[in-house]
């Protein structure tokens, strides 16, 4: 520990010292002081606990100190700090309201709760919170006011506060970001363009920026310089939607039809949690343009995958179809085509293209473990199981068809074979979850409760990481 950091230690052990020794030394007639200072120890332990990352157990200290004194408004502010880390945000906004209505010149809780109104869109709210304060001249309160405002669609109002707030801190590039994208939806693109380059001056890593700053060049004619803005954003972040999304718009407008799709297409090969339907909305509709166009099997391969992003089924069906009539020997869309009449029900339909991607890639495991899929769901064991061996044939590797097969012979009540099915998926690939769930239900079988229990420990733990590890992406 860094001797700064014990000096602090220090410090706030002997505070809290010093206020128990003045709570016990006080009479039992000051109950009401002795209330009030019993309160300020839980509420100093909870702003120590805050600090290091503890927030439930901050939580647990506030709500004892509000138990002593329930009309402190910093307690609630602390109390509402605490909730929005631990993802409690209608806690959190209640406690910033308690906080602001025992104290209503608590700037620190109008700035959190406008923030969560700004998160939630609720931009109403933010602007009747925060216009009182209007005159303040705080800036993170004239911010979150002026971006409310903008997205409420005041801009006159917006702009003001943005200026003023420039005017107060010209180093925060979100600012100068803001007030350009005023100017753009304004249609003042020269003032727009000029804005946007500013920020990124400031902050050439501030890739949104940069795409703003594209689509105030390509609206203002100006395609291939708001190109070369997207293609720069690509060396500071190769996975923002955003920059492909403005690419494949740019391109397909100007005739570029292969590079439209190219682009369109990385966006759904980026790892993360979704893609603003909005987007997903409009490349449906400029591929719906093109695709009849360029009359190229790709193009409406990268629209059926869209319509199944959508969840429009029918229209990516369709699609593959066009798909498929363009280039007859391509398995691949074969087998796209089966894996939707999969997900939608249509068990003969997918094993009918299952079928035919195997005519013209007669190799590939894959085909042979979704083929077995289709037998399994159908209740047809017999094929279920000749098809996933034909996989792991092909494929040793391929634990999803071991693990597929076990659980068919655990079906069938043959457990030896399907525990030995089980383990060796395991030997292969440790962090293969439904190996460990199926071990599970035959140790359960067998009256082996705390094997049993092991076994299913280690698949939700398992299926733990990887739910954690998709939403952090």
């Amino acid at each position: 520990m860094s001797g700064k950091k014990f000096f602090c230690l220090m410090s706030f052990i002997a505070a809290i010292i010093l206020i128990l020794v003045v709570v016990l030394s006080l009479p039992a007639s000051k109950n009401a002081i002795n209330k009030k200072l019993g309160a300020a120890v839980h509420y100093n332990l909870a702003k120590n606990l805050y600090e290091q990352g503890q927030y439930k157990e901050a939580t647990e200290e506030l709500s004892s100190a509000l138990a002593l004194n329930d009309k402190d408004s910093w307690v609630f502010l602390e109390l509402g700090k605490n909730y929005i880390k631990l993802d409690k945000l209608d806690q959190a906004v209640k406690c910033f309201k308690k906080s602001i209505n025992f104290y209503n010149n608590n700037i620190e809780a109008y700035i959190n709760l406008a923030k969560i109104y700004n998160s939630r869109s609720e931009y109403d709210k933010a602007v009747k919170l925060l216009k009182p304060l209007e005159s303040s001249n705080d800036n993170v309160i004239l911010s979150l006011l002026a971006e409310a405002q903008y997205k409420n669609n005041d801009l006159k109002s917006a702009e003001k506060n943005f200026k003023k707030v420039i005017s107060i801190n010209s180093t925060k590039v979100d600012n100068f970001n803001f007030l350009g994208l005023i100017y753009l939806r304004q249609n003042k693109l020269s003032d727009a363009i000029s804005m946007f380059r500013k920020v990124v001056s400031l902050d050439k890593t501030f890739v949104e920026a940069r795409c703003n700053l594209a689509k105030a060049l390509w609206f203002n004619d100006k395609p291939n310089y708001a190109i070369d803005e997207l293609e720069e954003n690509l060396g500071y972040n190769i996975n923002y939607p955003e920059t492909y999304y403005l690419l494949g718009k740019i391109y397909s407008q100007n005739g570029f039809y292969k590079k439209a799709n190219d682009n369109f297409i990385k966006i759904f090969k980026i790892n993360q949690v979704s893609i603003p339907i909005s987007m997903l909305k409009d490349i449906a509709k400029e591929l719906e343009i093109i695709a009849p166009k360029s009359r190229k099997t790709y193009i409406y391969n990268t629209l059926a995958i869209t319509y199944t992003k959508l969840k429009d089924y029918n229209k990516a069906i369709t699609a593959y179809e066009r798909a498929i009539k363009l280039n007859t020997k391509d398995s691949m869309l074969y087998n796209n085509l089966a894996s939707l009449y999969f997900q939608t029900n249509k068990i003969g339909k997918a094993i009918y293209y299952y079928k035919q991607a195997l005519r013209f890639n007669p190799k590939e495991s894959i085909y042979y473990y979704a083929l077995g899929n289709c037998y399994k769901k159908l209740k047809y064991s017999k094929e279920a199981i000749t098809n996933y061996n034909k996989a792991l044939e092909l494929n040793s590797s391929l634990n999803i068809a071991r693990v597929a097969l076990g659980d068919i012979y655990k079906e069938k009540q043959n457990l030896k074979m399907a525990e030995k099915l089980y383990n060796q998926a395991l030997q292969n690939n440790s962090s293969e979850p439904y190996a460990y769930l199926g071990l599970s239900e035959i140790a359960m079988k067998q009256g082996m409760q705390s094997k049993a229990i092991k076994y299913k420990t280690f698949y939700l733990q398992i299926m733990a990481r990887q739910t954690s590890s998709k939403s952090s992406k």
